[in-house]
Formats: C-alpha cells, structure tokens, sequence
C-alpha cells in the first residue's frame, strides 16, 4: 500500500519541471539570511537593478554558516504572512545540504509529510470501521488522487497542514471511541501546530472541536470536557506565546492565503 504510494510519488517527483512562484518563497523565506524578499537583497527595491545568479542563489539556498538558523526563519515570516512551522522544517532540511538548490529537498520533506498524512488517515479510518481492508482502500484512494499528489508535489505548507488535519481528526476519533485524559494534550499540541502552520486551521479546528463538544454534552458526560476544553483551548491561545507576531498579521488589511 504504503510502497506502491511511494513509487507513483517517486514517478511524479522525477517528472517535476518548474516551480510556481509560491515555491520559490518557500525557499527564499526558509533559506535566505533575514531578507524575506528578493528585493531586501538590493535594499528593498530591485527596480533598474541587476540582481545576479550568486544573489538569487543566496536567496533560496543555505549558504556556509548559515545552517539552522531559525531565527532569520521568525523574522522572514514575520515579515511575511503565514506562521513559520513549515519553513522551520524546510530551513532544516536545507541546512543538512548547504550551498544547494535542488527540487529534491522540498520534495523529500513533502513525502516524509505525506506519509506520515497516509498514516493518520489510516489509522482515522481504521478507528471510525474498525476495518483494516476500508482503511487500506481509503490510503490507496486518497494517497494516489489527483489532489492529494498535487498536495505532496506543491512545495508548500499545504501538506503539512494536511496531516496535522488528519492528526486532529484521528484523535477526536479516539477520543469518541474510548475517552482518555492523556490525549487531550495531544489535542492541543495538534491546535497548536496547525496554526503554527497556517492560520486557516482555526476554523476546521472550530468546527470539528465543537462537534465533539456538542456531542459530549448531549450525552452529558460533563466530566470529559473539564480535560479537553481547556488543553483545545490552550493550544489556540499558545500560538499568542510562540508567535506574536501573528496579532499584526491577522488584523492587517488583507491575509494573504498562498
């Protein structure tokens, strides 16, 4: 399941050519040394200038002692508009292959992602069955679909956000089959890094949080939600803690999604 999966991703990888703007972001906000756009290179403005091959290098690759360097990370999406768990990941990865701009580092991150995507989604369909034979066919549908390869080819935070979706989707589910205290911190570890990686994952969160809620109070067994209300809740409000920038983002203007 998991190898044939692996073998079209690897198919598909290969055939990769180009990248959309929005990936060659994902390098430069990942990679580049506080300088969050192209144009900080030439001082905030590249208009009647010359930006050369080394200055674009510089840009999206990890050059020498610059490796792990995740507070140049803060500052570029902090300058930017989208939460930085995902180019933390990216940042590390690049760093273990200094002075390299390959297609092969993003993609190798993005499969170790989706896999890891396809393990949560088994294991959800698994929990809400209870049949290995439907969660199987569910990781063979999903895993070799149009949208969820384009998810893993898309250098992107978008696959991430994916597994931590179906991460928090599994946990609910255990939680509805045989409550235990002890996931409710993982419920709020996922919150948390959901909207760490983008910040639309509030409203799935809302939304699925809830229904568990409602469906608690329905069968008025009160005594659960003293455990998870608060650790879902505290999840939300520690992204306040480990990224205040995201106050100035999420009031500006407009809230760029890309």
């Amino acid at each position: 399941m998991f190898l044939t999966v692996t073998a079209v991703c690897l198919l598909f990888s290969c055939r990769k050519s180009g990248m959309f703007i929005d990936e060659i972001y994902t390098y430069g906000l990942s990679n580049s040394s506080y300088a969050p756009y192209i144009t900080d290179i030439k001082g905030g403005s590249a208009l009647g200038q010359v930006i050369t091959r080394q200055e674009l290098f510089d840009y999206v690759a990890v050059t020498e002692g610059e490796g792990f360097d995740f507070g140049s990370v803060y500052y570029n999406q902090a300058m930017d508009v989208h939460p930085p768990l995902y180019y933390w990941l990216f940042n590390a990865v690049s760093s273990l292959f200094p002075n390299t701009f390959s297609k092969w580092t993003g993609l190798a991150l993005d499969y170790v992602i989706y896999m890891l995507a396809l393990l949560c989604l088994y294991r959800l369909v698994k929990t809400l069955f209870g049949s290995r034979d439907i969660a199987c066919a569910a990781v063979i549908l999903y895993g070799l679909s149009l949208l969820g390869l384009s998810t893993m080819l898309m250098i992107r935070m978008y696959v991430l956000l994916t597994m931590l979706s179906l991460l928090l989707a599994w946990l609910i589910a255990r939680l509805l089959r045989d409550f235990r205290p002890g996931l409710c911190p993982l419920v709020g570890l996922t919150i948390l890094a959901g909207l760490m990686t983008q910040y639309y994952f509030v409203f799935y969160a809302f939304f699925l949080c809830g229904a568990y809620v409602l469906y608690v109070l329905g069968k008025k067994e009160y005594k659960k939600l003293l455990h998870f209300v608060p650790w879902a809740l505290g999840g939300a409000l520690c992204l306040l803690l480990a990224f205040p920038d995201c106050i100035h983002q999420l009031t500006a203007d407009k809230l760029v999604s890309g």
